[in-house]
């Protein structure tokens, strides 16, 4: 019995080394998955913002250029000079064309569409 009782002091302190090390592993853990947390939502709010310029930018070349085609056609067929053609329309077109072209530099897997 004694025998056992010599053992019981020597594992005592390697318990709470252990958890000890535990703790503090639990604590680094948690440091690191939470600034992977944030890091991951500054992602993803910067993935949104971009999402939501590109999508207007898409709508409103969807609005300008049937307007600049009918516009084009009509001074071809009336041999109108076409510097007569709305430059605000040339400008937003020119404007959304910017946001596309930024956004595809941004991302690769854009830019070769």
């Amino acid at each position: 019995m004694s025998k056992i009782r010599n053992f019981q002091p020597s594992i005592t302190p390697l318990v709470k080394l252990l958890t000890f090390f535990s703790l503090i592993s639990i604590v680094i853990g948690t440091t690191i998955l939470s600034s992977t947390a944030y890091d991951l939502k500054e992602q993803l709010n910067s993935l949104r913002s971009r999402q939501v310029a590109m999508t207007d930018a898409v709508s409103e070349l969807r609005e300008i250029v049937p307007a600049q085609r009918t516009r084009m056609r009509q001074a071809l067929l009336e041999n109108i000079n076409p510097s007569y053609l709305d430059q605000s329309l040339i400008s937003r077109y020119n404007r959304a064309l910017n946001v596309l072209s930024m956004a595809s530099e941004e991302n690769m897997d854009i830019a070769s569409l």
